[in-house]
């Protein structure tokens, strides 16, 4: 859903829908978790390439994904 800036008022049910929205509930909640896991991961472990590692992880599983959509 998009919402054009002039329209934007804070009322109850768009607090409802950005917060408490299942779906976006969704896409908030899984970068959280892979940034907190990453951090519990960083201060376990105090390697230099942990951080490197995990973007070309990550990085990798984007690419691949767009490239599976393509087809």
């Amino acid at each position: 859903m998009r919402i054009d800036d002039d329209d934007f008022t804070m009322t109850w049910e768009m607090i409802k829908f950005m917060f408490f929205d299942t779906h976006n509930l969704a896409l908030w909640a899984i970068p959280l978790g892979l940034a907190v896991l990453l951090r519990v991961i960083t201060h376990k472990y105090h390697h230099q390439l942990i951080f490197p590692l995990c973007e070309c992880f990550t990085f990798r599983s984007h690419t691949r994904r767009i490239h599976i959509q393509r087809y």
